[in-house]
């Protein structure tokens, strides 16, 4: 109860500047706290090793490890099914030359508009980014037809 009562305001807010939401806030807390308190009765930790600094580093581990795995729950190839990846491919393909040209050097080379607008003669970058925009509406459109998906 000690520990608890004389960490969990700093602790709270540290976790609220790293975007932990406050309902998480004691379930983390209490976690973080009882494996601290756990490693250092396992290890037999010396004295001269501050509790206040291992818990509030341990803290720090606990919410890397948090972020790292909530990051890796959502992959973007985790997204589209390797048949739906091989649809956009030829949806690409269809696309007529000049729009293929743009798609692939703004988004696959990732040139600025300036770059685009020197590459294919456009007088400037707002004209290159209308003529990707458009592409890329042209794309979009194959693509929803393609694999059946709502225009809304």
């Amino acid at each position: 109860m000690y520990l608890s009562s004389k960490y969990f305001q700093h602790a709270g807010r540290i976790m609220r500047m790293k975007g932990v939401k406050d309902s998480m806030t004691p379930g983390i807390f209490s976690t973080v706290l009882v494996k601290a308190w756990l490693n250092v009765k396992q290890h037999a930790f010396p004295s001269s090793i501050e509790f206040e600094t291992f818990f509030f580093n341990s803290l720090q581990d606990y919410l890397a490890e948090l972020k790292e795995s909530k990051r890796n729950q959502l992959k973007p190839t985790d997204l589209f099914s390797i048949q739906q990846k091989e649809v956009v491919a030829q949806c690409v393909s269809i696309l007529d030359e000049n729009a293929r040209n743009l798609v692939q050097a703004h988004y696959a080379e990732q040139m600025s508009f300036e770059k685009i607008a020197l590459q294919f003669n456009y007088s400037n970058a707002v004209i290159a980014q209308h003529e990707v925009n458009k592409a890329m509406s042209q794309l979009e459109g194959i693509v929803k037809l393609r694999l059946n998906i709502s225009m809304n």
